[in-house]
This record gives structure tokens, sequence and C-alpha cells, in this order.
């Protein structure tokens, strides 16, 4: 949950990468998540075994004053005093889990401050906090010339585990608000600080001058960040670069860099940035991982797996590099090799409902439905609205199955979960069509193209439902404005071929099919109507 106008939410940025907070503080944790639509398999958060968490010490650590707007506003620091005994995955990125606002980057853990002072209402919240370590900075505030509660406390609620815990109550002090700190401190010039906030924050101690190289380059690497979230990326080099003339010997900002080149879509140069800062800190596994998804990135699955390989060679504890692997060994149909790291994730916490759904994508590519139905039947137990399972558990049952009353049956839980999705409508319309439920697979497509007037495959899949009731010649408008909306969609030139068959206009049956394959050269269905028509393909 995160406010505008107060600060005290990490936000970091990346291209599809995230570097944590905890790393840009000097502990590198690189985390990537993703999700991939050609292997319909998805990188998950929680991958280590859940911990009960610990109950949280709050300590008050005073106050600092700043100004948003020409409007002055109060912080009133907190911090949790043991915050080394919170597990690291707590903080972990959740993408499967709904999000925080409009930040899909949303955390496992959610942290809110609350008045103590008996209404308990929340004061501020934190949404996107990467690591325990940022347990250190937590803060809400106020205007200036509102006055605090006298005392708050925390809640810490893990999402994943459906966990909450309390902390104790702190005094909040009454003692004036500090001034900002001295030119040579980074002040709001912190991840800790809105990227907004603290752009302006990193520009005023720049341009003031007097700061040692250290800091110069530090409120250079954080202005760096806070561009590239906003999206920025060139200015984000720049920033970026700045503080390697500074400081060359920091990964932090190679790293960082690495991501601008990456959004940027300059692969070889974000290499090159993420292997300087591998030669600066070996040990680290994290930036290997973030090498891996680059080269994924540029279309070099052979070296991101070298890449995943030694980041679990690093931390073979850490689920979500066996996640990451599994999915680039299953994209290039290592069917084997994925199956065993997303066994090695379910070793590692067999709570992870993302790592069966990603097994039980594997089992189907393999041909085993019936193990992959165990475990999209298991993902979703451990997580009943997690949309992706319900979906390939129906795809299961109806494209591989042929059991299309069950394959309905999952389309419509999806549906409950997403109401105004018309592709999902849209896949229970051709469940019901398969099943000979022509009316109610008419009742979907329309329902779709309400929600999506210009929605191709609706009109194809109206058109293919008229064909299968008898009624072709009414299926023939359809697939025509199909065709209109989406030029090169190869099943509407099947469709239509299947149309001109029926009606018996053969010669122009044989050219749709033509039409077809050039678009989709294996297709099995049109490869079948140019045979029965004795046509060659």
């Amino acid at each position: 949950m995160e406010d505008a106008g107060a600060s005290g939410v990490v936000r970091l940025y990346g291209s599809g990468h995230v570097l944590s907070a905890r790393f840009l503080k000097g502990a590198v944790t690189m985390r990537f998540i993703t999700i991939s639509l050609a292997g319909l398999l998805v990188l998950g958060a929680a991958a280590r075994a859940a911990e009960p968490m610990p109950a949280p010490v709050l300590q008050f650590d005073g106050t600092e004053r700043y100004e948003v707007g020409g409007k002055l506003w109060v912080r009133y620091n907190l911090s949790v005093a043991n915050r080394s005994s919170f597990p690291a995955d707590l903080f972990a990125l959740a993408p499967d889990l709904p999000p925080c606002g409009k930040n899909a980057s949303a955390s496992r853990t959610w942290v809110n401050v609350h008045d103590g002072d008996g209404s308990s209402a929340r004061l501020y919240g934190f949404c996107a906090l990467r690591s325990a370590e940022e347990l250190g900075k937590l803060s809400f505030a106020l205007p200036k010339e509102k006055k605090p509660p006298s005392s708050v406390y925390i809640t810490l609620t893990d999402r994943s585990e459906k966990q909450t815990v309390t902390s104790n109550q702190v005094a909040i002090g009454q003692a004036p608000a500090t001034a900002s700190p001295a030119t040579t401190s980074l002040g709001q010039c912190d991840l800790s600080v809105h990227p907004e906030e603290r752009i302006v924050a990193c520009t005023r101690l720049i341009e003031r001058g007097g700061a040692d190289n250290e800091t110069l380059a530090s409120a250079y690497l954080y202005r760096c960040d806070a561009y590239g979230f906003k999206g920025n990326h060139d200015q984000a080099l720049a920033d970026c670069s700045r503080a390697i003339e500074l400081h060359g010997t920091e990964p932090r900002a190679f790293a960082l860099r690495s991501r601008a080149h990456a959004a940027k879509r300059r692969y070889d140069l974000a290499v090159q940035d993420v292997s300087e800062a591998i030669r600066l800190r070996p040990g680290e596994a994290g930036l290997y991982y973030a090498r891996g998804t680059t080269y994924e990135a540029a279309g070099r699955p052979d070296r991101a797996i070298e890449d995943y390989s030694q980041a679990i060679r690093l931390d073979p504890k850490e689920g979500q590099f066996h996640i990451t692997r599994g999915i680039a060994y299953s994209n290039g149909n290592r069917l084997a090799e994925a199956l065993a790291d997303f066994n090695a994730v379910i070793g590692i916490n067999p709570k992870s409902h993302v790592a069966y759904f990603n097994r039980g994508t594997v089992y189907r590519k393999m041909g085993q439905q019936d193990r992959a139905i165990a475990d999209y039947d298991e993902a979703l137990r451990l997580e009943p609205k997690y949309l992706l399972a319900h979906l390939r558990r129906a795809d299961t049952y109806g494209d591989d199955m042929q059991q299309y009353d069950r394959a309905v049956e999952g389309y419509s839980q999806a549906i409950a979960l997403a109401p105004r999705n018309p592709f999902i409508i849209y896949l229970r319309a051709r469940a019901y069509t398969e099943s000979g439920r022509y009316e109610e697979a008419l009742a979907d497509h329309g329902e779709a193209l309400k929600i999506d007037p210009r929605f191709a495959l609706a009109y194809n899949g109206r058109a293919w439902t008229y064909l299968k009731m008898g009624t072709a010649a009414d299926g023939l408008p359809d697939v025509e404005r199909a065709l209109e909306l989406q030029p090169q969609l190869a099943h509407a030139y099947n469709t239509r071929a299947h149309i001109y068959e029926a009606l018996g206009r053969q010669d122009e049956a044989i050219t749709n099919f033509r039409r077809a394959l050039a678009r989709m050269p294996a297709d099995k269905s049109s490869l079948e109507g140019l045979k029965r028509l004795g046509a060659a393909p």
C-alpha cells in the first residue's frame, strides 16, 4: 500500500529486472519476475520454505522536516530492532498475489503503520520492501501543522501464508523536527524516498556542491535508479555513468547501468556492464542471475542457463533461480531438466503454488495430462484464486483430453475471477462449441464482442460455431469481419475455407486452406482439407 505525498516506500527500477534496495545499500540481491507466455510458465515469489514470523520490536528514531511542492512535512522515523530475525523471502516479489494499486512489483509481505491512540487507523503502508534490512527505514509523514498520535505500532502481513504479526507500541516524541541533514549527507536523496522526491533531493545535493566524491557518486546512483523507475532511461544512463566516473569500483553502478541498457535493448552493453559488476563482486549470485536474464532477453538462452546455473551453485536454496532456469529449460524443450528444477523448488518450499503450476505445464508438454491436472489441482488448493492455473487446467481438459464439460467448468471459474476478460469468455465459448452447446457458445461470443467489439478471435469463433450448427452461411459475415480486423489470422482463413467447402464453393475453399497454410505451415486441419478436396498444399 503506497501513499502519495509522503515518502518511505522503496521503488526500484528495471526493465523486468529489479535491483533490491539491499543491494543498492551494499549487500547485493537481485530478482527478476516475469511471465513466459511462450512456455506458459510463471516465475513465483515464495521459493523458500515458509517460517513463522517473529513479533517485530519497534523503536522510534526521531523526526526530520522536508518540503514537497512548497509544503512542509514532518517524517517520523521508525525501525524494527530485530529485523535481522525476519527471513529474506518474506520480502520477495509476489507477482502471483494481488498487486499494490498499479504496482505489479509488490512484495509478499506488507507493512502498515497504525495509530496507537485507540483508533488503530492506518497512517502509512509499505508494499514494496525488498529485504528485511529495509525494516530499519520505516516512517510515516504528516503535514508540519498536524499533531502526530502519541504512539504508533506496526503490523506485518505475510500475504502468502495469510499471517499477521503486531509490534509493540512506541511513543512518538514531541521534540521539534530536525532540519534537513548537512550538505555532505544524502538526506532525502535515499532509496527509501519516493522517486519523484528523490530526484528533487538528489538534484539539489548535486547542484549545491561541496559533497565528497563518494557522497556525490551515491547521489548520482540513487537518482539513476529513480529516473529508471520513471522510464527515463537516457537520464538514468547519464547518472549511472557519472557515478562510475566518480567511483569506478562500485558494482552497484554497473548493475544499474546494465538495467538501463537492457531497457533500451542494448543487450551487448548491458552484458558488458553486469559482467564488470560480477568482476568486482564475483561471489554474488544475484549478479549472475541478472546477467542470465539479460542473455535470455537477447535471445541467447544457452548463455542464460549457464549464468542461472552459476547463481544456483552460489545460492542453491534460492528457489527463484531454479524456477527461472526451469522455464528456460522448458522453452528449449529440455523437459527432464526443467522438471528437476521445479522439483527442487517444491523440495525447498512445498507450498509454492507457482512451482506446482510450472511443473504441471511441463508434464502437459510431456503428454502426461493426468500428472499435469494433479499439479494444477495442487496449485489451486494452495492458491484458489490463481487465474493461470484455472486456465491451464481447463485447456488441458479441453484441448488435450476432450473433456469439454470439465473445460467449461474450469473456464467458468476463471471468468468468476476475471469477469470482463473477453479472451477467457472466448475460450469458454470454444469449449461450449466442441461439446455441442451451441446456444451457450453464441451467447459467450456475443458477450466477448460486447466487451471488445474489435476482438477478431471472437468473430472467427462465432463463425465456426455457426458452421458446426450446420448454418455455415450465417458464419460468413463474421469470418470476413475477423479477417478485416486481423488480416494475418491463419485460423480465420481455415474457418472461411471450411465454410466455403460446406457451401460447395470448392475453389475458394482450396484458396483459403492454402492461405491458412502460408501463415501456419503445419496446420493439420488445412492439410486435411486440401487432401479431402484433392488439392496439393
